[in-house]
C-alpha cells in the first residue's frame, strides 16, 4: 500500500530482526575493543546491512510512489505508472479502467439492472394472479397472459371420449369443469417454466387449493408424466374412482395430439 504507513514500519522491523540474527546487538568484552578483530567484523556487517536497507527503502518508496496510493472505497486506485484507474480487490480485481468514473459507472449499471429485475418478478407476480378466464381443461388467461397448468395433460377442445359405446365431448366437459373450481374467486400462479408456445408453466390455486392436483384428482385431466410426476398418485385415485374421464375409454391427450397431426399430414 502507502510506503508511509506499511512501507517504514515493516522495513524497520525486518531490519532490526536481521541485526539481531547477525548478532550486531550483543557485543560481548572480547569485541569492545574498536581495534579487535571482532568488532571490525561487526562494523562492517552492521555498514552493508544499513546498504542494503536504504536501497531496500528508496526502492519500495518509488514502486509505491509511481504505483499509486491507498485503495478507495471501491477497493481501487490511480496508478500513476500505468496511467489508469486499478483494482485490487473485489468484483473488478485485477482491471484497468481510464477512470474512477467507468467503475462508478458500472457500480450504478448493476443496481439498475437488478432494480429491472425485482421489478419484473413484481410485474410477473401481478400478471399471474386476478380473476382468470378458462382457455381449456389445462390453460387460463390473465389478460393476454397465457398460463399452461404445470404437470397436467387435459383432453383438447375438440376431442371426444367414449362412454357406454357413446362418444362425448370429454375436452369441452373438461374446461367446463376447471371453469366451475374457478368460479368467480381469483388466480393465484407461480411460474415454473416457459413452454415452446410462450406459454408460461406455473403451478395454479384458488383459495389456497392447488388446481393442478384437482382437475387430476377429479379424472379431467391426467398426470404429464413427460415433465412431471407430481400428480400421479392423483391420477390413480381418479382411476380407482372412475372420475371424470376414466369412467369410460379415451385416448392419452397427447397421443391424440399426435394422432391429429399425423392425419392432417396425411
Amino acid at each position: 500500500m502507502n510506503g508511509g504507513f506499511i512501507i517504514i514500519p515493516t522495513s524497520v522491523w525486518v531490519f532490526l530482526t536481521i541485526l539481531h540474527d547477525f548478532g550486531i546487538f550483543h557485543f560481548g568484552f572480547e569485541c569492545f575493543n574498536f581495534h579487535s578483530k571482532c568488532q571490525r567484523f561487526k562494523i562492517l556487517n552492521m555498514i552493508k546491512l544499513i546498504i542494503f536497507f536504504v536501497v531496500w527503502f528508496v526502492s519500495g518508496q518509488q514502486y509505491a510512489h509511481a504505483h499509486g496510493g491507498m485503495l478507495d472505497t471501491l477497493d481501487c486506485h490511480r496508478d500513476l505508472k500505468a496511467g489508469t484507474y486499478h483494482c485490487h480487490q473485489g468484483e473488478y480485481s485485477g482491471r484497468h479502467f481510464q477512470s474512477k468514473q467507468e467503475v462508478m459507472d458500472l457500480e450504478k449499471n448493476k443496481e439498475v439492472s437488478q432494480r429491472v429485475k425485482v421489478t419484473g418478478k413484481l410485474l410477473e407476480h401481478i400478471r399471474l394472479s386476478g380473476k382468470a378466464r378458462v382457455t381449456d381443461g389445462d390453460t387460463i388467461r390473465f389478460g393476454e397472459t397465457r398460463v399452461r397448468l404445470f404437470g397436467i395433460d387435459a383432453p383438447e377442445i375438440k376431442q371426444k371420449c367414449v362412454f357406454n359405446d357413446k362418444t362425448w365431448n370429454c375436452g369441452i366437459e373438461a374446461r367446463i369443469a376447471l371453469v366451475k373450481m374457478i368460479a368467480e374467486q381469483e388466480v393465484s400462479c407461480e411460474k415454473k417454466d416457459k413452454d415452446r408456445y410462450g406459454r408460461i408453466v406455473a403451478v395454479c390455486t384458488v383459495g389456497g387449493v392447488n388446481l393442478n392436483a384437482l382437475m387430476v384428482r377429479g379424472g379431467w385431466a391426467l398426470a404429464y408424466r413427460k415433465y412431471s410426476r407430481d400428480y400421479v398418485d392423483e391420477e390413480l385415485i381418479a382411476k380407482d374412482g372412475k372420475r371424470g374421464l376414466w369412467k369410460g375409454t379415451f385416448k392419452r391427450p397427447w397421443e391424440w395430439r399426435r394422432s391429429k397431426r399425423s392425419s392432417n399430414r396425411n
